[in-house]
């Protein structure tokens, strides 16, 4: 056809590798899935605090230092071996 050309003619450029680009993608969702994580469960510790906080005198830097950054830390392992599967499946079946 007219005007139209195949990868071959294009050279190498016109396929990025795509192990490289499925990794890209799976890097990027396992640390929006870490933040994810670090949001919600700041959010729930800083209510249970402020509840624990009517009744006595709470540091509410412990929602940081006791919830949400370790919560995030064990989050990203997880979302990215998670991303690595699904992304691996996906490339299995095209």
């Amino acid at each position: 056809m007219l005007g139209m050309s195949t990868s071959s003619e294009l050279g190498p450029a016109a396929n990025p590798p795509r192990l490289a680009h499925r990794l890209a993608i799976s890097t990027g969702m396992a640390l929006l899935g870490s933040a994810l994580a670090f949001f919600i469960s700041l959010f729930l510790a800083i209510v249970v605090l402020l509840f624990v906080g009517f009744f006595r005198h709470v540091d509410m830097s412990l929602a940081y230092r006791r919830a949400a950054i370790p919560v995030a830390v064990l989050a990203l392992p997880i979302t990215l071996i998670a991303s690595w599967y699904w992304q691996g499946r996906r490339l299995a079946r095209t």
